[in-house]
């Protein structure tokens, strides 16, 4: 007995002991074993519900005992504030019929982060929960935490709302997630510096899951653009964030749990603009995070803040894909939710099987007000009330204008606070007062102290009483302002996009279109409800086609561009603004001052000559008047000076293709497969093959050769990869139509390769000549320089990434051969705006090696691109032709790449003398028996010519070469009749460099800027110089040779791509320089080929044409020549003819019958006396006798009658004004002038 109760107590003992040590050991320990049981989950995931308390809306005597403050503010808003209660309800009564395991809401709890709004939505979830039983798991938004554009009408009135801290917001929701914690220290992030990311967490799920929980907002200074702790739409994952989640990910595969994540932010686009556009809405650098992530195990994540019912995948480099379940608004059309079951039973393999609802699928909606009354809302409540109040209110048309009037309300009243529009610039740092004075050199004119006319007095008073101006009529009534605004929005919607009537929408809503022919609005309704309700497929909605058809593939940007201008100069500019402000000159003389007199009188006059009307509508059409017919109206300018010379209809074609892109976007997805957005199964079994292409840049993307040394010896590769593709691999045989290739390069060849990762960046909004929201991407930039290659000798290559076996198509390289003869071409600005326009650059490159297979490489004088800094545009440009990786291609700098050190980044260039490579580089190289000297025409002095130092390089490089020929190719034209030819930097360097160009034995320059075709004869010091010529024949084509030119040719061979300019009239450029040899026409794209055979230079211009033989027409060409004069061949001596037969005697002819007798001439009466001519105090030069189509001078008299055409205000005495502003003006620059000759 006592040997039994003493093995009891042992017993006892060792039970206790072990539940002490097993009580002290962390909870962690028993999850590892605890949860390795897999099975399955479910999940309603809901999201952005954007609570708003009822204690925050006020108590009143209204219709729903609601504030009548809060009714009003929000009747006009876009939320569903009253509803929000019975909608919650909804989807969690949804929940439980489901029987769910757990309720995610992944982000924007709360309307903007009240401190209320978060302590009733926790109070109700946590009541969920009890009466459920089903877990609750939250995550913060961008609305929730530190933001301060939160409201409360408790007392009445609206007023700023309690603000939300982090701190806050984690004692607030303990029990709604971070309650399921098991290990405090490991499994709660805590940033060891700054606070992003703090209300991170991970938990194990039932069925062997484990939440990564992410707090990817901004709202603390470590992480906000403005460094300060205030909410940003915008998300990130830090790197600190990113190591925590990846520590998490390994201990899930230790505990054999397989990995879901949760955020706000899209953790990849849901659309192909959203990191372009609506960058905010996915997270900075989403493909790194995402591939790393799925890399590490997480195959799916669950994210909001789009508000769209989405699911998008993306596959990284090694086949993992990571699927991004996106949950719209539940207090927001489409007001969906989802219901997702994981299956993970199967080893290495996860299904999640994903079920949209509607929000009142099981009901129709109740809301039941405080004062007891209630609403049901007719089913489908998506249609019934949600899309118009979220659209609306009411309609679009109320949407924008609500927009509008947000934006502009905090202005006007940032504006008002500072005491008016002046005040306002000033204290936001705009000294206008400096700004002039510095952009005049001086302050004016002054005796002394007494100031005279100047900036700080005369000018600055007369800005002052027009900001005055603009304070009383706009700043002050911003009704006002907001009427013109509706006015306009209301002519968009309006217009007519389409012939076809929008039909799909109105059917789905059960509405009918009022509208016989689509309109704006019907194509804005289109694209929100197709991309809102998840149904991306337009195929049978011609309405919606024929909208993309009409800015695709017709006038339609050009048409919509030229209303949006007329509609702002009618309605906006001319009709309201121009008319409302008047133009008071005598504030140039202000009281107090010793011209305060001149200022009475002024007005006094100006009232008299206006006739009591100085607006400045009246006062500009009243001088516009006097003018040509092209300059007699505000849109008559801007389309002479604007439109008509730089809005070419391939610019409008760019803006077409951008709107088209934009549209398609919202309206198609096949991510990750057509209708895979609402109820599908996802499958995750292992890697797949990824797309490898060159878009996607797993292929390389912006393959470019060009001379860095020895032309006969070396060459030079620059490529990029995607950011995760480090390795520069390059292989090279020797030349085969089937080469196969090795790691082993051919003998003698050596190879020296880099890598780096740079951040490119393009724009959201793409113009082409100009963008908007930039857009970073990091690459891997690579280069490559081969040396120990034979002279004259062919080889292949391909560059890539050996690791993954993704190589380049195979490339061409061929060296020099050191001999006397080769070809080239000049080509310049191949600049487009979109892949579409640069495929007419590929076909140049095509074209011109087809047409010339000896053509060794392209010598382009810049404007490769239009933005320089758009990535896009120099990947279209690289990757338009597979030729271009046959052939080098060495540019200039053009005016397009004059920032951003953007040449250096695209291409391998020689070495050179130092220099500021921020705008372009010069250089020079040798390709056989001839001499390049590259220009950067970027790089001028305060009197815009070449900068010193570039022109002593100029001169001791070209001297110092003793080639055979000598080319310079640069970008700005010295010689052109195009728009830029009187220029102030083009007719600086046409002085410093006409005449030191045949001084330093240049035989041609090639040009380019002004996208014009135009070759000159031989030049020298701004004059021809006539050579003798000679016809001479070569390669089966004529020439017209120069023989031994003592000068220079200049030639600008129009354009490679698709922007061709207008030419000017010659009779314009006679005035500054000799005409032209040849000038054509070019309305296409242009290419010159080159060819130097010893002591002759072949030239010949095409231009593209389809229905050439050769693809191309001969458009100009000619020859130099340094040889002795060829003499032609004695010929034979001809036959002796035949002697021809005797004609026959021609008879007789009929005479002709007698003329008439004219009468008498009339006696012309005496005339009378002519007025005395004026004689001219300066009169024009004669005319040029050899133009025959110089016209005759006209009268400078000026017409006094009012011209017809678009002027629209009555000419009151127009003169008048134009005096009295060149009276003031010539006396304020007289005034300066002297002022400033003075100090000097």
């Amino acid at each position: 007995m006592n040997n039994k109760g003493r093995l009891a107590r042992r017993i006892i003992a060792v039970i206790v002991c072990m539940t002490l040590v097993l009580a002290a050991l962390p909870t962690g320990v028993f999850s590892a074993f605890a949860q390795t049981e897999k099975g399955k989950l479910k999940v309603t995931s809901i999201s952005d519900i954007h609570y708003f308390a009822d204690s925050e809306k006020g108590a009143g005597d209204t219709k729903n005992g609601f504030s009548e403050a809060y009714n009003e503010w929000n009747d006009k808003g876009s939320r569903q504030l009253n509803e929000v209660d019975a909608l919650i309800d909804a989807a969690l009564n949804k929940a439980v019929a489901e029987k769910s395991d757990y309720v995610f809401i992944p982000g924007d709890l709360t309307f903007n982060g009240e401190l209320a709004g978060h302590k009733a939505l926790a109070a109700k979830l946590e009541a969920f929960e009890k009466e459920s039983g089903i877990q609750v798991i939250v995550v913060n938004g961008n609305h929730d935490v530190n933001n301060y554009n939160g409201v409360t009408f408790k007392n009445g009135v609206k007023e700023s709302g309690e603000v939300t801290s982090p701190e806050a917001f984690r004692e607030i929701y303990k029990n709604l997630g971070r309650d399921l914690v098991t290990d405090e220290k490991e499994d709660v992030f805590t940033p060891t510096t700054g606070q992003a990311g703090q209300l991170s967490y991970a938990i194990s799920l039932k069925g062997g899951y484990r939440l990564i929980v992410m707090d990817t907002n901004k709202y603390s200074s470590d992480v906000t653009a403005k460094g300060d702790d205030v909410q940003e739409t915008a998300g990130s994952i830090t790197p600190e964030l990113m190591q925590w989640a990846l520590k998490q990910c390994e201990k899930a595969k230790k505990n054999g749990e397989t990995i879901i994540g949760m955020a706000h932010h899209n953790f990849v686009p849901h659309m192909t603009i959203e990191p372009e556009i609506f960058f905010a809405f996915v997270l900075d650098d989403w493909m790194e995070c995402a591939e790393t992530l799925a890399d590490a195990g997480m195959h799916f994540t669950f994210s909001g803040h789009l508000h769209t019912p989405d699911i998008a995948a993306h596959t990284n480099d090694n086949g993992e894909t990571l699927y991004d379940i996106e949950t719209t608004s539940l207090t927001a059309f489409p007001n969906k939710f989802r219901t997702v079951t994981f299956d993970n039973t199967t080893d290495g393999k996860t299904v999640c099987d994903v079920k949209s609802h509607d929000i009142d699928e099981d009901g129709p909606i109740v809301v039941n007000f405080p004062n007891g009354t209630s609403k049901t809302y007719a089913q489908p409540y998506k249609n019934s009330f949600s899309f118009f109040k979220t659209y609306g209110p009411g309609d679009i048309r109320n949407f924008a204008s609500t927009m509008v009037e947000d934006a502009l309300s905090g202005i006007f009243s940032n504006i008002q606070k500072a005491g008016g529009l002046y005040a306002f610039l000033e204290a936001s740092g705009i000294d206008l007062e400096k700004i002039i004075i510095d952009a005049l050199g001086t302050n004016g004119f002054e005796v002394g102290s007494v100031e005279i006319f100047t900036v700080s007095s005369n000018i600055m008073s007369f800005i002052k009483d027009l900001c005055a101006q603009i304070d009383e009529a706009y700043i002050n009534d911003p009704d006002r302002v907001f009427e013109v605004i509706n006015g306009v929005i209301n002519k968009v919607f309006d217009y007519q996009v389409s012939d076809y009537k929008c039909t799909k929408f109105y059917e789905r809503m059960g509405l009918e279109s009022k509208n016989e022919k689509g309109t704006f609005e019907d194509a804005a309704y289109t694209v929100i409800s197709t991309l809102y309700s998840a149904d991306e497929d337009i195929s049978d909605d011609k309405f919606m086609n024929d909208v993309l058809d009409y800015f695709e593939n017709r006038d339609g940007a050009k048409e919509f561009l030229n209303f949006l201008i007329d509609t702002l100069l009618d309605d906006v500019i001319e009709g309201e603004i121009l008319s409302t402000l008047k133009f008071n000159p005598g504030k140039l003389f202000p009281a107090g001052t010793v011209t305060s007199p001149m200022g009475v009188m002024t007005d006094i006059f100006m009232n008299i000559i206006f006739r009591g009307n100085p607006s400045y509508e009246n006062v500009i059409y009243s001088v516009l008047n006097l003018l040509p017919e092209k300059y007699s109206s505000i849109r008559n300018i801007l389309n002479t000076v604007v439109m008509d010379e730089y809005m070419t209809q391939s610019q409008y074609d760019s803006i077409g293709y951008t709107i088209g892109r934009m549209l398609r976007s919202l309206v198609e997805d096949t991510n990750p497969a057509e209708k895979s957005d609402l109820d599908v199964t996802l499958v995750y079994d292992g890697p797949v093959e990824p797309e490898v292409t060159v878009d996607n840049m797993r292929l390389p993307s912006n393959i470019g050769t060009t001379f860095t040394g020895d032309a006969s010896t070396e060459r030079s590769i620059n490529w990029y990869t995607k950011y995760s593709l480090k390795n520069s691999d390059i292989q090279i045989a020797e030349y085969s139509e089937n080469p196969t290739f090795t790691d082993k390069l051919p003998k003698g060849v050596k190879v020296s390769t880099t890598s780096e990762l740079v951040k490119r960046e393009y724009p959201g909004v793409d113009l082409g000549i100009i963008g908007f929201i930039s857009y970073g991407i990091n690459v891997n930039r690579h280069t490559a320089t081969i040396t120990g290659l034979k002279p004259g000798t062919k080889y292949c290559y391909r560059v890539g990434d050996a690791k993954y076996g993704w190589w380049s198509g195979t490339g061409i390289i061929e060296t020099a051969d050191n001999s006397d003869s080769f070809t080239f071409f000049h080509v310049s600005d191949e600049q487009s705006q979109n892949a579409v326009q640069y495929g007419t650059w590929g076909k140049v490159v095509d074209t011109a090696l087809r047409m010339f297979p000896e053509g060794k490489f392209f010598a382009s004088a810049g404007d490769q691109v239009d933005y320089t800094k758009h990535f896009k545009q120099w990947q279209w440009f690289f990757n338009a032709s597979e030729n271009i990786k046959n052939t080098a291609i060495m540019p200039a700098a053009g005016n397009h790449e004059k920032s951003g050190y953007m040449l250096d980044q695209n291409f391998v260039l020689p070495e050179t003398v130092d220099q500021d490579r921020e705008s372009g580089v010069f250089y020079s190289y040798d390709y056989n028996n001839a001499h390049f000297i590259v220009l950067n025409t970027n790089n001028l002095s305060d009197s815009k010519a070449l900068s010193d130092d570039q022109l002593a390089w100029l001169k001791a490089d070209a001297q110092a070469s003793d080639a055979q020929w000598k080319i310079v190719v640069l970008h700005k034209a010295l010689y052109s009749n195009g728009s830029h030819y009187d220029d102030k930097d083009v007719k600086a360097m046409r002085k410093q460099l006409c005449g030191l160009m045949p001084d330093l034995g240049i035989d041609i320059v090639l040009q380019g800027h002004d996208h014009v075709y135009l070759r000159t004869d031989v030049m020298d010091n701004n004059e021809v110089v006539k050579a003798e010529e000679q016809k001479i024949t070569f390669g089966g084509r004529e020439y017209t040779a120069k023989l031994n030119p003592e000068g220079t040719v200049y030639v600008i061979s129009a354009c490679a791509g698709v922007k061709d300019y207008q030419t000017k009239d010659v009779k314009d450029t006679d005035k500054l320089f000799p005409r032209a040899e040849a000038i054509y026409d070019a309305h296409s794209a242009v290419f010159s080929a080159i060819t130097i055979d010893g002591s002759k230079l072949y030239f010949d211009a095409y231009m593209l044409d389809d229905e050439a033989k050769d693809g191309a027409t001969r458009i100009d060409s000619f020859a130099l020549s340094k040889a002795e004069k060829e003499e032609p061949e004695k010929p034979e001596k001809p036959e002796k003819p035949e002697k021809p037969e005797k004609p026959e005697k021609p008879g007789l002819p009929d005479l002709p019958e007698l003329p008439e007798i004219p009468g008498l001439p009339h006696w012309p009466g005496k005339p009378e006396k002519p007025e005395e001519p004026s004689d001219p105090s300066n009169p024009s030069e004669p005319l040029d006798p050899s133009d025959p189509a110089s016209p005759i001078v006209p009268s400078t008299k000026p017409d006094t009658n009012k011209p017809e055409g678009d002027s629209k205000v009555p000419n009151t005495g127009a003169a008048a004004p134009v005096m009295l502003i060149a009276f003031a003006g010539a006396a304020f620059v007289i005034g300066c002038s002297a002022k400033r000759k003075k100090e000097e």
